[in-house]
């Protein structure tokens, strides 16, 4: 509905009825329906002009004796006008603005900043043209006449004009004083000082004005005809001006001075500052009636025309620019807690994660938002600040939200500020966490593949925990080192690590389990009652081929996670039967829910069976290497589990076994032969032997010993294997691909693992066949280096443990002891990430310099002789004796050359990074000469 509003009477001075020839302005019916203070020129203009007709239809028109009085009048008009206009628009926008309150009777984020633009954009529009009781109006000479310019005083005038007819509308005062009987108009330019004169008659003297050069100049003496010769010729301006540009900041203006008058500071009509308020977003002029406010010319020009201060004001201003009225608080609320916790749905729009080893699309499904609302609080005009804390409401009832996080997903908690117990609230997206796990690769499935330390950000937070399923665990950080002296038992949920965990595995880390995490961080779990059922078991499988087949039902462990070896008695037989357990328990101490004639052993053993090319080609160096990356595999294995057997087949023409299911433990890559002695390479027989290894491991068995958790289980019994076949191979070999189909389809159902290698000028399209046909992985070692890289890599990513680590970790202590421990723990994070960047770069550089160094040594040394002497005399190093200098005179100059560059050398450390990786390779230089050693 429209705002009814059309009377002036709340708007207007205590004059305006004057200025309106006795009117009352409450009856003043003047609709505003075309008024618009959109900034434009031509609305300004066209804004002036309707109001000049309404106030010249009932005051009079503007003429050169009238000014004064009708300026003021207009000008309380426009006033008037434009604040009642500003006032009904705010008034329109805050009634359609009802709806978007909340319940506290706030306006919500977008509703608030849309009301506040509103206001911001009303005032600025307002500003253009008012100053407090004088509106803006330009005030400048019309280019045509003497009246004032009706242009805002903020537009970039072009041309100023009175928008009259600029002639003076009285009669001529020379025909009236003669008596004519025609009596001519005025002639002069409408508010005109002096004398009205026809311009028709030689009543005046016409001559040009002798100040002719002023700003205000009339240009034709106004004297009488015949006036006196001494007498100059003068205009019919009261004061001639001095016209120099006003010296005040971003005034255009023309100094109104009497030329007459000495004077530096030149000074325009206009009295207001010209400067903005100081406050922010405000768009306001300051309201100082100074032209000079803020600025030394302003005492300069108070001096050279002897008016005196005005202390009251200079008090009120306290030397900034306000514009008088007040302003709202720019800063955020400052209560205790969150103004408001909302989660935004994000648009169906995918993200690209790209990481080390995987790129792939994911879904970002939401994110929350804790909102601090801005102040409500107004600040008084001429003040910068208000009294008191910034808050976003006066209501006692208002409630705001806790600001703790989800450590790892960043959603705040849904309660009330200060409540009692865990922290309670929606999750999402886990954009404050990274991996950690005991390998180098994490495959999630779904080529989601993660180096460790990479963002958890494609991962849900709860949904990460159903993923990983049951018997999965969290990682936090330990306060000891040493596992002997960590307080925690697995008892209560947590314990010191059992492996090392990447990326940084120096730092000691405790394993959680699912329900121990998240009372350690303080918030509720919000996975259902059945996953947390779920998670708190044991995660160890029966790894019989009945429950490994397409579509066979899992049987899992039955004890919680983390329990001790159950050892077969009877009355472990008589506990599980009253649990109602068939309990068929495995040689590692599990419990199972699947037949007795299955295997006793769970499925998380490993049968690896290297199958290594041992053709001629890789005689010599090649074979060498393959062994130390052999060696290194068991070396690896052995690290994470001493249960698992090792086959190993070698291969060229035809294939032999040099051992078969070997435990790890007992080394048996030693059977490897000194030298590889082979023919040409075939891949057939290889993999046939691979798929005969496999079958009678599978139907056999082996028998082991489990030891787990410092208990000792022996018993001896059936154990499955998952198989894990490496194939490795540096040449091109006939067949293979209907053996590698075999191998997939009778072993698939075991959870197969299949690794090619192509080592040095390998066929790598031939192998990268191979590893497709498994569905599984390629390899490429170009060099010894990388094939033992290779081979530690996949050893160490077999059965990979991993977990989501929180940002910034030590979640538990921040909890204990607030932002304060959390903040240092982040940093600790940090400064450690930072020295491993910094680490890695100062190596790279070392090696960088350490090249130029040995290039700047070798002419050195090519140019010696071949003796210590002259070497280390050409190295700069000082030797005493002469030509002949004895055996004490070299074992001086030996310690002097390990003062100068010898890094551990006191002194040596403060040296440039240059100077020090120098003098290293000096010392090499010089350990590597016979006679160094000798002396």
């Amino acid at each position: 509905e429209p705002i009814e509003d059309k009377g002036l009477a709340a708007y207007s001075s205590a004059e305006f009825a004057v200025f309106l020839a006795g009117a009352d302005p409450t009856e003043v019916d003047l609709q505003d329906d075309r008024i618009l203070l959109d900034g434009e020129r031509a609305n300004q203009d066209l804004l002036v002009g309707r109001l000049k007709e309404f106030y010249e239809a009932q005051a009079g028109a503007r003429t050169g004796a009238s000014h004064v009085a009708w300026w003021a009048g207009f000008s309380a008009l426009l006033e008037a006008v434009v604040s009642r206009r500003v006032t009904r628009v705010l008034k329109w926008v805050d009634a359609k603005l009802t709806e978007f309150r909340d319940e506290d009777g706030t306006l919500n984020e977008a509703a608030a900043r849309f009301r506040a633009e509103a206001e911001a954009k009303a005032r600025e529009l307002q500003a253009r043209c008012p100053d407090e009781a004088e509106w803006r109006l330009c005030k400048a000479r019309c280019d045509h006449c003497f009246l004032g310019c009706l242009s805002i005083k903020n537009q970039e005038v072009q041309v100023h004009s009175c928008m009259g007819s600029h002639k003076c509308d009285s009669a001529g005062a020379y025909c009236v004083d003669d008596g004519a009987a025609e009596q001519n108009a005025c002639g002069e330019r409408n508010g005109h000082a002096g004398v009205h004169d026809c311009r028709v008659k030689d009543h005046t003297c016409g001559a040009a004005c002798h100040l002719a050069h002023c700003l205000n100049c009339n240009k034709v003496c106004a004297r009488k005809s015949g006036h006196a010769r001494d007498a100059p010729h003068l205009c019919n301006a009261p004061a001639h001006m001095c016209g120099a540009p006003c010296t005040a900041p971003r005034c255009q203006g023309r100094c109104n001075i009497s030329i007459g008058k000495q004077h530096t500071v030149h000074k325009c009509p206009e009295v207001a500052c010209t400067h903005q308020c100081v406050l922010p977003n405000c768009a306001q002029s300051c309201a100082a009636r100074d032209h000079f406010h803020g600025s030394a010319l302003s005492r300069t020009f108070l001096e050279e025309n002897a008016i005196a201060p005005d202390a009251a004001e200079e008090a009120r201003f306290q030397g900034a620019h306000f514009c008088g009225q007040p302003h709202a608080c720019s800063e955020k609320c400052e209560m205790d807690g969150i103004c408001k916790v909302s989660i935004q749905e994000v648009k169906e729009e995918t993200e690209i994660f790209q990481g080390k080893l995987s790129t792939f699309e994911y879904r970002a499904v939401s994110e929350a938002n804790g909102e601090r609302r801005d102040c409500c609080e107004r600040i008084p005009p001429f003040q910068t600040e208000h009294s008191g804390v910034h808050r976003h409401t006066t209501d006692p009832r208002v409630v705001q939200y806790c600001d703790k996080r989800c450590p790892t997903c960043w959603y705040f908690c849904e309660l009330e500020y200060g409540h009692n117990g865990l922290h309670k609230g929606a999750h999402g997206m886990m954009r404050r966490s990274f991996f950690v796990a005991d390998a180098e690769e994490i495959d999630l499935g779904g080529g989601r593949v993660y180096a460790p330390g990479e963002s958890g950000r494609a991962e849900m937070c709860d949904m990460f925990c159903r993923s990983t399923g049951r018997g999965h665990i969290h990682i936090m950080d330990c306060d000891s080192a040493d596992p002997l002296r960590c307080t925690h038992a697995a008892e209560d949920g947590r314990r010191h690590q059992t492996r090392v965990y990447l990326p940084n595995g120096h730092v000691p880390k405790d394993e959680l389990t699912h329900a121990a995490y998240w009372d350690t961080v303080g918030w509720e779990d919000s996975c259902s009652a059945a996953d947390r059922a779920e998670f708190a078991r044991c995660g160890y499988a029966c790894g019989h081929p009945a429950h490994c087949a397409p579509g066979a039902a899992k049987s899992q462990c039955v004890m919680p996670l983390w329990h001790r070896p159950v050892t077969e008695t009877a009355s472990t037989r008589n506990a599980l039967a009253i649990q109602g357990d068939p309990g068929v328990v495995s040689s590692d101490g599990h419990v199972y829910n699947c037949s007795p004639a299955h295997p006793l052993a769970s499925g998380d053993n490993y049968h690896v069976v290297l199958v290594l090319d041992s053709s001629y080609s890789m005689n010599g160096a090649p074979w060498a290497q393959l062994k130390a990356a052999v060696s290194a595999f068991v070396q690896t294995r052995l690290a994470k589990s001493s249960a698992d057997v090792l086959s190993i087949a070698l291969f060229d023409a035809s294939a032999r076994i040099v051992c078969e299911a070997q435990p790890f433990s007992a080394q048996p890559q030693t059977a490897l032969p000194a030298q590889a002695t082979g023919a040409d390479t075939r891949f057939s027989p290889a993999l046939s032997t691979t798929f005969e290894v496999l079958q009678r491991v599978r139907a056999r068995g082996s028998a082991v010993s489990a030891f787990r958790f410092g208990v000792s289980a022996f018993r001896s019994g059936q154990v499955v294997y998952t198989p894990l076949v490496l194939f490795m191979s540096d040449g091109c070999g006939s067949g293979g691909s209907a053996e590698m189909d075999a191998i997939y389809r009778a072993f698939s159902g075991d959870k197969l693992e299949v690794h090619t290698v192509a080592f040095g000028n390998a066929n790598k399209d031939q192998l990268r066949s191979l590893a497709n046909r498994a569905q599984r992985h390629f390899h490429e070692s170009v060099d010894g280096v990388a094939l033992k890289d290779t081979f530690v890599r996949i050893s160490s990513q077999m059965k990979v443990h991993v977990s989501l680590v929180a940002q910034p970790t030590g979640a538990r202590a921040a909890q204990a002891n607030g932002p304060a421990a959390n903040a240092r723990e982040i940093e600790r994070v940090n400064s450690f990430r930072q020295q491993q960047e910094k680490a890695a770069e100062d190596d790279a550089e070392r090696e960088r310099l350490g090249e130029a160094a040995r290039a700047e040594i070798a002419p050195v040394k090519e140019a010696a002789d071949g003796s210590l002497l002259d070497l280390l005399r050409r190295l700069g190093i000082p030797v005493g004796g002469g030509e002949r200098p004895s055996r004490s005179d070299l074992k001086k100059a030996k310690a002097a050359a390990n003062r100068m560059f010898h890094p551990n050398t006191a002194g040596n450390a403060q040296k440039s990074l240059w100077d020090r990786v120098y003098g290293e390779e000096v010392i090499k230089e010089l350990q590597n000469h016979p006679d160094w050693n000798a002396l």
